[in-house]
């Protein structure tokens, strides 16, 4: 229930300050907003998939006094910035709170500034990342959520070509989760220069990949070439055979795939809007590689938003295998969030307007009343929202029988700590402490 309260106050706040353009208490509200995301995130008992694993493993840690480097280093399956977090919060004290308020005051605190800095609809953009990436970011993958985060303070960097402070930044994030290899590579595409030839060369791309989807993922399996490297291949493994990670061509696959298609029309609005100023190009570059990880990524049934590197990810993922790289992509979805929330505000405020279908796309100028432009913003959101919000309403692939929502409500809170024994069956380890 308190899930569906944000989304409906998000939506108001969308209406009354991103659409009417009211100012009256904008900040003010948009901070309680992130107050709200930050205190169900803290202070959350045992809400999420990975959650109780992150308990189990805090309550055996050992406080950063007692720690060896042979216990930073050693780790082979934790990075040392993790390590020594989780140490420093074990010296602290023994609860686990006290790391989930550090976790989310970094994280929350972190996107908050980025959105303030770069997004023209801060709403739009708190909705996006609320409906698309919270429970991802703040409930689950919290290791790497926290090299998200740390990357997200990298991009001022990024923009101005300051790479110094860039890598630095990269080395610090990459100390808590090897999928940040990718920010290493990511300034390549500064080469690329945001055009209509280049956008419509990717989009012919995208759509061959598509068309690729089961033809990669069968192919790699019958290689099984993940057997003899380890605990990282082994867990490659396990997304390519399993299920819930599959490409299908059931009417749900190839909605998604036209859904997508309509968003990456998305680029031609923004490169139409930001042709005169090249201190924008960065977003769509980025979001180049966004696409590519998406498109290849077979069976990424949640960040569904084809968007990918021409260069660097597509001979890696065809060399090594898709599904796993899902986790690269989160490195880029907050910047996905301003590409989306930005062509949302041209969309109300210029005159542009998309036709789009699974084949072609097309972008023609054409003044447009006030409530068409409207309308627009809400049909984008609703093509974005629609798959992440469907998955929730998938059966958890051990116990079909159990939707995946169950993982997330009802809430619980550590100043009740009520146990929800269904989402405790939904665990490998449900031990509770």
């Amino acid at each position: 229930m308190i899930y569906i309260c944000i989304v409906v106050s998000l939506i108001f706040c969308i209406v009354k300050y991103d659409i009417y353009s009211s100012s009256q208490y904008k900040n003010t509200v948009f901070k309680v907003v992130f107050f709200v995301l930050w205190f169900l995130a803290a202070f959350r008992y045992r809400i999420g998939n990975d959650t109780a694993d992150y308990m189990y493993e805090y309550t055996h840690s050992l406080a950063i006094s007692d720690c060896s480097w042979e216990d930073i280093l050693g780790n082979i399956n934790r990075r040392p910035g993790w390590n020594i977090l989780i140490g420093v919060c074990k010296q602290i004290g023994s609860d686990y709170v006290i790391f989930q308020l550090f976790h989310s005051t970094f994280i929350n605190y972190s996107i908050y500034h980025f959105i303030k800095r770069y997004s023209k609809m801060i709403y739009v953009s708190a909705f996006i990342y609320f409906v698309l990436f919270y429970a991802n970011l703040c409930f689950d993958a919290m290791r790497e959520a926290l090299a998200v985060a740390v990357f997200l303070w990298s991009i001022n960097s990024f923009t101005k070509n300051k790479w110094v402070k860039y890598y630095f930044i990269a080395c610090i994030a990459s100390l808590f989760h090897i999928s940040s290899i990718i920010i290493f590579i990511l300034p390549l595409v500064k080469i690329l220069k945001p055009t209509k030839t280049l956008l419509i060369c990717s989009f012919v791309i995208f759509c061959v990949l598509l068309s690729l989807y089961p033809f990669i993922n069968e192919y790699l399996l019958y290689l099984q070439i993940w057997g003899n490297v380890g605990d990282f291949g082994s867990k490659a493994t396990n997304y390519l055979s399993n299920e819930n990670y599959q490409f299908s061509g059931t009417i749900l696959s190839i909605i998604k795939a036209l859904i997508s298609g309509v968003l990456v029309s998305l680029f031609f609005v923004y490169y139409y809007c930001m042709r005169r100023n090249d201190s924008y190009d960065w977003i769509i570059q980025i979001n180049l590689v966004y696409i590519l990880l998406d498109i290849l990524n077979v069976g990424d049934s949640y960040d569904w938003i084809i968007q990918i590197n021409l260069v660097y990810i597509l001979l890696d993922i065809l060399n090594v295998g898709a599904p796993l790289f899902y986790r690269f992509q989160s490195y880029l979805c907050i910047i996905y969030v301003i590409l989306i929330s930005n062509c949302c505000y041209y969309l109300l405020y210029e005159y542009v307007i998309l036709i789009s279908n699974c084949c072609y796309y097309l972008l023609y100028e054409k003044k447009l009343c006030l409530l068409t432009r409207q309308f627009s913003i809400f049909v984008v959101l609703i093509c974005i929202s629609y798959y992440p919000i469907k998955r929730y309403f998938m059966p958890f692939p051990p116990k079909p029988e159990i939707l995946n929502y169950r993982l997330y409500s009802p809430y619980s809170t550590v100043f009740f700590k009520d146990v929800d024994m269904v989402r405790e069956s939904m665990r490998d380890h449900p031990e509770i402490k």
